[in-house]
């Protein structure tokens, strides 16, 4: 693979995640991709009122998941509520973020 197909395969990861959350249902509020930073990226997801940062750390090849303690912006990162290693773009590491993101929210 070309380092150019980095970000679009990331992009292609990130419409099928997005797609997944909506039947949660769940919003995408904010993203960042760094493919300077091994591919790592961020996502800010609401779902049952509950805000939640997802994280993929490219380096380690791992994911994490924070819970807001507040609803507006500054938002404020608890401890890591969920951690997955060696994470990749696969669909079953989806299905283990949709789930978390799931579990996470229900506890509310």
């Amino acid at each position: 693979m070309e380092a150019r197909d980095y970000p679009i395969r990331h992009f292609e990861y990130m419409a099928k995640f997005a797609a997944e959350l909506k039947e949660i249902p769940a919003q995408v509020l904010e993203h960042e991709y760094r493919y300077d930073a091994f591919g790592s990226w961020y996502v800010v997801v609401r779902c049952k009122g509950v805000l939640l940062r997802v994280v993929f750390d490219g380096k380690e090849g791992e994911f994490l998941i924070e819970r807001s303690t507040s609803r507006e912006m500054p938002y404020r990162w608890e401890n890591e509520s969920w951690r997955h290693s060696r994470g990749s773009d696969s669909e079953a590491d989806r299905a283990n973020l949709i789930a978390a993101i799931v579990s996470i929210s229900a506890t509310s």
